[in-house]
């Protein structure tokens, strides 16, 4: 399975070709739910919740929504509940299931349109996941980052924001902080794993020479999946 990842580097169509003979996942799967999970223990062990709850408040703030001072201080008294630390750990990895999900069955109904006929359902999550490699990277980093820098360097709303290699750079976040979360989704790790997606497509349904264009919009349309999921979490988010 290492192997498989390591080639996704240099040679993902031939990682493809593998995976269609053999389109096994299961591993690939269950270790990026785990570094999901770690890249949220790591995120709490280093920014209490008194620091993430007051960036939450000042969030919504910035957008108008006023927020009592008496209901303020009851919720830092009253701290984190043991229901909201679980919803913490599982809504990280539900969220990558969902978009692993949601793409493979957006691969199973646009295939047939691109090749004329349909992917296996097994060959279709293969491609979500594997194609979903530059998001195990971007986790991977972030848990790094956050293990090095001081705990104020840290986002407190979205750890993600800690490493920036998207458009949120041209925007000032107090400002406009719904654009900023916007512009922050569209980045060269969502392209990247636009283009692998591409090819993995491409690959396990014998895409023909003559049919590029409508490969390329596969990848415009696919792109557009990943930013509208990402649009919802940044409305989820603020």
């Amino acid at each position: 399975m290492m192997s498989k990842l390591i080639r996704m580097f240099y040679s993902p169509a031939g990682v493809f070709r593998q995976l269609k003979e053999k389109p096994k996942v299961a591993v690939a799967f269950w270790l990026i739910i785990l570094i999901m999970v770690c890249y949220m223990g790591v995120f709490r062990s280093m920014v209490p919740y008194e620091t993430r709850l007051k960036a939450v408040f000042e969030s919504q703030e910035a957008q108008g929504v006023t927020i009592p001072e008496d209901v303020k201080k009851e919720m830092l008294e009253k701290g984190e509940s043991i229901y909201i630390v679980i919803l913490t750990y599982i809504s990280v990895p539900a969220g990558a299931v969902l978009l692993f999900f949601l793409v493979a069955l957006f691969i199973q109904f646009f295939s047939y349109f691109v090749a004329g006929k349909s992917v296996t359902v097994k060959e279709s999550f293969a491609i979500s996941i594997y194609g979903g490699l530059p998001s195990i990277l971007t986790s991977m980093v972030i848990i790094m980052a956050m293990m090095v820098l001081v705990p104020d360097k840290i986002d407190p709303i979205r750890p993600d924001r800690t490493f920036v290699a998207n458009l949120s750079l041209l925007v000032d976040r107090s400002s406009s902080p719904f654009l900023y979360n916007l512009l922050g989704r569209f980045d060269f790790f969502l392209l990247w794993r636009t283009i692998l997606t591409v090819i993995g497509v491409n690959v396990m349904s014998e895409l023909k020479e003559g049919k590029k264009n409508k490969s390329l919009l596969l990848g415009i349309s696919i792109f557009l999946i990943f930013v509208l999921f990402n649009f919802v979490i940044s409305l989820i988010t603020g």
